[in-house]
């Protein structure tokens, strides 16, 4: 069972401190709610968790592949939702299946947009396209930042059954949010993230 530890973390900007001692331990057993007073404390325990900001404490995660759909994802303008996907895919894969990325999109029915060009989509339709990028990915963990926001209840029940394949396949899921009653999740475990933790 895939694992991440996550021991006597601390975080600050400058004499603002967001995250203190914190300790966790996180695997495929539940699917994890992190909520925060400050606002804050999830998403840099995100960024920690990813190395994209420097902390005290330890992250105990060798060899495990991330996942990360933020809350703002910044809007490639110029490139069509497929151009968008191959695009980040191939980070991941030397050949991108072009027939996996269909059925993701008529899943979620916005097969007809992916030769829209990403500017030109909906919230809620972007929002859908960055969730598609995140599941294709060759991840051990998925970090998921607010996910439903925009999306409709259709889409919503989709996404929760995908999330459900991947933690029964042993992938961690965790994710940030206020309204983790919104999740249809039998196993789920709600962890305050604070400078307090």
């Amino acid at each position: 069972m895939k694992s991440i530890k996550v021991v006597n973390l601390c975080k600050s900007y400058g004499k603002n401190i967001v995250l203190n001692d914190v300790n966790l331990e996180l695997n495929s057993a539940f699917v994890y709610f992190l909520t925060s007073a400050n606002g804050s404390g999830k998403t840099t325990l995100f960024k920690c968790l990813l190395r994209e900001t420097n902390f005290k404490g330890a992250i105990e995660d060798k060899n495990i592949i991330y996942s990360y759909l933020p809350d703002k994802v910044k809007i490639p303008s110029y490139v069509t939702v497929l151009e968008f996907l191959i695009m980040y895919l191939r980070i991941d894969y030397k050949d991108v299946d072009i027939n996996i990325i269909n059925e993701y999109l008529s899943l979620f029915d916005i097969l007809k947009y992916k030769y829209r060009f990403m500017y030109e989509l909906s919230k809620g339709t972007r929002q859908k396209v960055f969730i598609i990028k995140t599941l294709l990915s060759n991840a051990d963990v998925y970090l998921l930042d607010e996910p439903l926001a925009g999306l409709d209840y259709k889409s919503r029940i989709t996404f929760m059954m995908r999330l459900k394949d991947l933690q029964e396949k042993g992938n961690i899921i965790v994710i940030a949010t206020h309204y983790y009653n919104d999740y249809s999740f039998d196993n789920k475990k709600v962890i305050e993230i604070d400078a307090n933790s």
